[in-house]
C-alpha cells in the first residue's frame, strides 16, 4: 500500500478536497461533526482558521485519510513547546481519525510530516471516542514512539437506541417516567395555548434562530453567563451552524409556544437515523410546568415515529437524560507526549504538580 501524503492548509485543502472529503465521511459513517462544512464553521467561530492544516492521504489519487489539526506554540512553564491538536480545534462529537486505513498509518504519517518542519512535543486529542480504531491507536505508546500517554476520561454520552415503536418504549420503562410523559402535555395546556412548532427547512432557519435566542435570554444560562448570546464563540458557532445544517437537510429543531411565546427549544441534527440533541433550554419563568421535558419528549416521539436508529444526548451524564436510557458512551481526552526531552520533562513536571490521570509508559 503507497500511500501519498500531503498537509495542506485547511482553505487549500477544502478547494481541492471538500466533496472527496465529504464523500469520505459518508463512506465510513462517521459522526456529521467530522465532514468537511462543519469543521470549517467550528474553525471560524473559534478564530483558529490560520493555524488549521489538514493531513491528506491519497492511495492511487484516491482520498483515503482526512486529519485536521491546530498546530500551536505554547508556553507551559515558561517552556515554548510544540502542540498538535487534532480535530483542528473544532467541535467534534465522537472524535475519531476519518480514514479507510488502519489510523496508527495516520498517525505516524502525521508525525514524519511534521518532523520535517519541526519537532513536535505533545499531541492533544479531545473528546475521543473509546473503543474506537482510534482510540487504541492512540493509547499505544508504540504508535508514536512516545514516552507518555495520558488518558483523561471525559464526556459519559447516554444515547438511546430506537428499537420498536415510541409506544412499546414506553412500556419498558417504569410507572414514574410514563405517569410524568403523560402529565407533560397537560401541564402545558393547562399554563395557556400552547403548540409545538417544527423546523427543518432554510426558510425557517430565521425564526428558529430567533426563538432559540429569545428563550436562552430567559433561561437560567442567562443568569449564569452562559446564555448563547453572552458567548461570542458559542454565538458565532450556532448561528453558522443552524443554515448549515438546514442547508444541508440535517436541521431538526422544535420549540414551545405558550400563548404565542416561545418557552423551550431543542436543536437536534439528524443525520442517516442518527438524530443528535446538539443545544435545547427552556424558560425558567415556566420551570414549574417542566417545559424542557416536554420538548425533549416530542423530540423522542417523533425521531421514533419516523423510524430514525438513535437518539444520542450528547454532552455529559445528567439525571434528566438518564430518565430515558441506560446507554452510554465513553470519552476522553488522550495526550501523546513525544520521545523529545522536553516532552519528557513536561510531562514530569505536570506529574509533579497535578494528580495524574490513567499512564501508559
Amino acid at each position: 500500500m503507497q500511500i501519498e501524503w500531503q498537509l495542506l492548509p485547511i482553505d487549500a485543502a477544502l478547494a481541492q478536497y471538500r466533496g472527496t472529503w465529504q464523500d469520505l465521511c459518508d463512506s465510513l459513517g462517521v459522526n456529521p461533526s467530522l465532514a468537511p462544512g462543519w469543521v470549517s464553521l467550528g474553525c471560524d467561530a473559534l478564530q483558529v482558521r490560520s493555524e488549521v492544516q489538514v493531513l491528506l492521504g491519497l492511495e492511487n489519487s484516491k482520498l483515503v485519510a482526512v486529519l485536521p489539526v491546530r498546530l500551536t506554540s505554547r508556553r507551559v512553564w515558561g517552556i515554548s513547546l510544540q502542540a498538535v491538536e487534532l480535530g483542528g480545534g473544532a467541535v467534534n462529537y465522537h472524535a475519531e481519525i476519518v480514514s479507510s486505513v488502519e489510523p496508527a498509518v495516520i498517525l505516524r504519517a502525521l508525525a514524519a510530516v511534521l518532523q520535517q518542519r519541526k519537532r513536535w512535543h505533545v499531541l492533544i486529542a479531545p473528546n475521543i471516542l473509546l473503543g474506537t480504531r482510534t482510540a487504541a491507536a492512540l493509547q499505544d505508546p508504540a504508535t508514536l514512539d512516545a514516552s507518555h500517554v495520558e488518558i483523561q476520561p471525559s464526556e459519559r454520552s447516554p444515547y438511546l437506541p430506537l428499537q420498536g415503536s415510541w409506544d412499546e418504549y414506553l412500556a419498558t420503562r417504569n410507572k414514574s417516567f410514563r405517569y410524568s410523559v403523560r402529565r407533560q402535555e397537560k401541564d402545558a395546556a393547562a399554563a395557556g395555548t400552547s403548540e409545538i412548532r417544527w423546523f427543518s427547512e432554510p426558510q425557517q432557519v430565521a425564526e428558529f434562530w430567533q426563538a432559540l435566542l429569545d428563550i436562552e435570554a430567559r433561561s437560567w444560562k442567562a443568569e449564569a453567563g452562559r446564555a448563547i448570546s453572552s458567548r461570542p464563540v458559542e454565538l458565532r458557532y450556532n448561528e453558522a451552524l443552524l443554515p448549515y445544517l438546514a442547508d444541508q437537510g440535517m436541521l431538526l429543531g422544535n420549540v414551545l409556544f405558550i400563548d404565542r411565546e416561545p418557552v423551550a427549544y431543542n436543536l437536534c441534527c439528524n443525520y442517516r437515523g442518527w438524530v443528535g440533541q446538539l443545544k435545547t433550554s427552556f424558560d425558567n419563568q415556566h420551570a414549574k410546568i417542566r417545559p424542557g421535558a416536554l420538548i425533549v419528549q416530542s423530540m423522542v416521539q417523533r425521531v421514533f415515529d419516523s423510524q430514525q436508529r438513535e437518539f444520542d444526548f450528547l454532552g455529559d451524564l445528567q439525571p434528566h437524560k438518564l430518565e430515558w436510557t441506560d446507554a452510554i458512551r465513553e470519552h476522553a481526552e488522550i495526550r501523546v507526549y513525544s520521545s523529545t526531552w522536553l516532552a519528557r520533562l513536561m510531562h514530569r513536571m505536570k506529574r509533579a504538580i497535578e494528580r495524574p490521570a490513567v499512564v501508559s509508559e
